[in-house]
């Protein structure tokens, strides 16, 4: 039996709020509920871009 892979998001972040979020100052990212934010659930992938720099922190309860 095998399990299927964590749904993978991602969001565009402008590069100061990229930058806290890779260095692990920022821990939270609010967003408005629209509907690609609500498919968003614990556990999933959530990869924040800026320019060309990206980073993939785990959604967490």
């Amino acid at each position: 039996m095998t399990t299927e892979p964590s749904p993978q998001h991602s969001l565009n972040i402008r590069q100061p709020y990229f930058d806290l979020i890779a260095t692990g100052s920022k821990t939270i990212e609010i967003r408005v509920g629209y509907a690609k934010i609500r498919k968003m659930a614990a556990g999933d992938s959530l990869r924040f871009t800026s320019g060309r720099c990206q980073t993939v922190p785990q959604l967490g309860d």
